[in-house]
């Protein structure tokens, strides 16, 4: 297994997501808490979780009824598990 191929979803999934998290929390420390950024959150979350669980694990892991990139099938699956 080569370099790229080894950390490849370590630098496409992995770190974007923790780089964001930690982009806003520090957003959010700065500038205060506002109604606006629960709704964000809240979008964020029911798209994510939507797009991971709906079609990451039940079309494409249950039924297989989707066909994917190899890339993609990874980054739905984890975020899939992100959900919860």
């Amino acid at each position: 297994m080569n370099f790229f191929t080894k950390y490849f979803q370590l630098f496409t999934v992995f770190y974007p997501i923790q780089l964001m998290a930690l982009a806003g929390v520090i957003y959010t420390a700065t500038t205060g808490f506002a109604l606006i950024h629960l709704l964000l959150f809240v979008l964020g979350w029911i798209l994510l979780c939507g797009l991971g669980s709906a079609v990451g694990l039940h079309r494409y892991a249950s039924h297989k009824a989707v066909k994917l990139r190899r890339f993609m099938h990874k980054q739905l699956l984890v975020l899939a598990a992100l959900c919860g």
